[in-house]
């Protein structure tokens, strides 16, 4: 069973979770709603 982490972040710009809106998980990593803005 995976170990909560309370300290995510992004895995692309490094930001919190605390200093974005959104933090989407995906298989060992997680991206922040910026980075996604910055991708569209």
């Amino acid at each position: 069973m995976a170990k909560f982490d309370a300290h995510l972040k992004c895995s692309f710009c490094g930001k919190s979770q605390e200093q974005v809106r959104k933090l989407i998980a995906g298989p060992g990593v997680y991206i922040c709603d910026e980075c996604i803005d910055l991708c569209n």
